[in-house]
Order: structure tokens, then sequence, then C-alpha cells
């Protein structure tokens, strides 16, 4: 049973409580929030990923229609989500990021394969790295599969000192 909000209730002053769990009704807001950047973006975030993996999914389909700078922020977005969720549910939508043809996006994906080391990861990387041009994320790409590990990531790893 959800209990009614008080008629004063303010999202805003919401966000800015450590403690706040929002509802599923206010997640389209937050998202919204979370897409526009800035401090708000942050706590928005924050708010988000106390509402559990599901918020992983749903970001990862509005990031679909997002503009670039938003999708980079829902992206980061859905990674965090994975992490705390064993990532292997939104690994594919991390995988896709790798090839978006926004930089930001691409970074912000290999990031969050870093740190959620969904199957699959160190393969999407390599290939990533492989392709990207982009020297920031490569970088990421790099730090992804330090992270990652395996054979064929310390080999490729090596050949980039060569």
């Amino acid at each position: 049973m959800t209990t009614r909000r008080p008629p004063d209730f303010d999202i805003d002053q919401a966000l800015a409580d450590p403690g706040f769990t929002p509802r599923m009704d206010d997640v389209p807001g937050l998202l919204e929030c979370v897409e526009g950047g800035g401090d708000r973006a942050d706590l928005a975030e924050r708010a988000l990923l106390r509402v559990g993996p599901s918020v992983g999914k749903v970001a990862a389909v509005r990031s679909r229609e997002a503009p670039p700078s938003g999708r980079a922020r829902l992206t980061r977005l859905v990674g965090r989500a994975a992490s705390r969720a064993g990532g292997e549910e939104l690994a594919e939508f991390l995988f896709e990021r790798l090839r978006d043809t926004d930089e930001r996006t691409r970074r912000a994906a290999a990031t969050a394969l870093g740190k959620a080391r969904p199957g699959g990861a160190e393969a999407a990387l390599l290939g990533a790295l492989e392709q990207e041009a982009s020297s920031s994320v490569r970088s990421a790409v790099v730090e992804a599969l330090g992270k990652v590990g395996g054979e064929e990531a310390l080999h490729a790893l090596s050949q980039l000192d060569e």
C-alpha cells in the first residue's frame, strides 16, 4: 500500500534527502532530470538507483530516443544499475552503446562494462578497441579491459605498448 504524499511534497527537496526512494511514477521525471545534466541530475541518478534494477531497463529504453548528451548520461545510469544487479540483463544494451555515434556514450558504455563485468564484455571491448578512433574512448576501453581481464585482453593490451 502506497501512502499519500503531503500536499506540499517537493521533488527537489526530496532529492536532497539521501534516504529518498522515489516511487515508480517519479521515474519518468527523474530520468528527464538525468538527461538534462547538472547537480540535480546527479541527485536524480542516485535516487533512481534506489528504485532497484528495473530502473536500468527503463533508462535503456528511454536512451534509445534521447539526444546524444542525454544518451551518454542514461548509459552511465544503466551501467551503474548493471553493476548493482550483476550486469547480465543490461549487457547487450551496453555492448550496443560501444558502437554509438556519440563519443561520450561509447566512453560511458566502456566504463560501465569494466565495472559490471558481464559475460561477453571482454570480446565486446576487444572489438571496440579495434574500431575506436577517439583517444578518450580508447582510454576508457583499455581501462575496462584491464578490469575485465582475460588472456585475450592481456594480449591486446600488451600489443598497445609495441
